[in-house]
């Protein structure tokens, strides 16, 4: 697709959804994901810094439960490409919250796990590209840029 553009997707589901808000480097997005059970979800998504916002219902059918959050920044592929990393320089997830029943607490409240970027198809020795760090306050965390790796073809 190329260009800047916001996207979901809900596991074990991969294809990406785009959304049709307008979105540039350095804007603050919102974004709450309620699951209704029953295999459907509600979608709040906004931009903060121009005010726009969408909302919209999915159906899953399968294996999605509604158990598990993720926060993400993630490298995609392009064609049959991953491009270089843009330099996301330091990234805050702040107020990343989620609610299991009727409880509502920040990501460092719950079950969590880290995980560092690497591509596993360069030739730099497995470098991270970029890391989360602690989680603050109970519901915040920063994610760090650090490499900008290189350019592969899927699978080399």
């Amino acid at each position: 697709m190329g260009g800047d553009y916001l996207w979901w997707e809900a596991y074990p589901f991969n294809a990406q959804q785009q959304v049709n808000i307008a979105v540039s480097p350095g804007q603050i997005i919102f974004v709450n994901v309620a699951y209704y059970g029953s295999s459907t979800a509600h979608y709040y998504i906004k931009n903060e810094s121009t005010g726009v916002a969408t909302s919209f219902d999915a159906s899953f059918s399968g294996g999605f439960t509604g158990l598990h959050a993720e926060w993400i920044i993630e490298r995609t592929q392009e064609g049959n490409n991953y491009p270089p990393l843009a330099d996301f320089n330091n990234r805050t997830f702040s107020d990343a919250n989620a609610e299991q029943g009727s409880t509502w607490n920040g990501v460092g409240n719950w079950s969590h796990i880290y995980k560092d970027m690497h591509d596993p198809y360069n030739d730099d020795s497995e470098a991270t590209d970029a890391y989360p760090g602690p989680i603050s306050y109970g519901n915040s965390f920063t994610l760090y840029w650090s490499n900008y790796g290189d350019s592969d073809a899927v699978n080399t």
